[in-house]
């Protein structure tokens, strides 16, 4: 499942996502078996997921060209609605930010992701009239996975709109899921923005098409 890209050729962006996947691969693979593949490291008392992810993420970064510093869950508010929380930011050396990161663990890698991680992006960028390349990491297996959760889809819940589909979504949740980004991010801007996904143990870009 690809997503086009609304910009008429490969820009630095996509190579820094690459990078960061080459570098990201050989520590998630590492990771005991159902780790990032499963429900089983989201659960209360053993969330461990997304804090190990991260933990890998700012690590990586750091081999970065032109990283000096690395910020964790960075409040990049601007007031008046205007709400952009990265997981984490690199900075160069003026800690002028030149790098944005979200990680989506099993749980959160569903419908929220369009307005959640790339409207707060857009609204920040077009607000501060500057570009910033940022990465949106998924966590989807792109295989049969029976025990894959949908959760919050009861009416009000923001997976409502995909309420009793979890026949269709356990056949492939990586598909199920970039289907429905496929559909909501053709309708925004996504200059500099890059969205790799881990399936299983190996991260990969997924958009802009490698």
């Amino acid at each position: 499942m690809i997503l086009r890209p609304s910009i008429s050729r490969m820009t630095d962006y996509a190579s820094i996502a690459d990078n960061l996947a080459f570098l990201l691969n050989p520590a998630i693979q590492q990771l005991p078996a159902g780790f990032l593949d499963s429900f089983r490291y989201t659960s209360t008392g053993n969330n461990l997921a997304h804090p190990v992810v991260l933990g890998f993420l700012a690590q990586k970064v750091w081999h970065l060209d032109g990283v000096t510093f690395v910020g964790i869950d960075v409040r990049l508010n601007l007031g008046k609605q205007i709400k952009f929380q990265p997981d984490i930011v690199a900075f160069d050396k003026a800690f002028n930010p030149i790098l944005f990161i979200d990680y989506e663990s099993p749980n959160s890698s569903d419908a929220r992701l369009p307005e959640k991680d790339v409207d707060a992006y857009c609204n920040w960028t077009t607000r501060c009239g500057v570009s910033v390349p940022y990465i949106i990491l998924t966590t989807l297996p792109d295989k049969i996975s029976p025990d894959w959760e949908l959760r919050y889809s009861s009416p009000g819940y923001y997976n409502a709109a995909f309420h009793g589909r979890n026949t269709e979504l356990v056949q492939n949740p990586f598909r199920f899921w970039y289907a429905h980004y496929r559909t909501a991010c053709e309708k925004r801007q996504m200059a500099n923005i890059a969205l790799l996904n881990i399936d299983g143990n190996q991260a990969k870009r997924i958009f802009p098409e490698p």
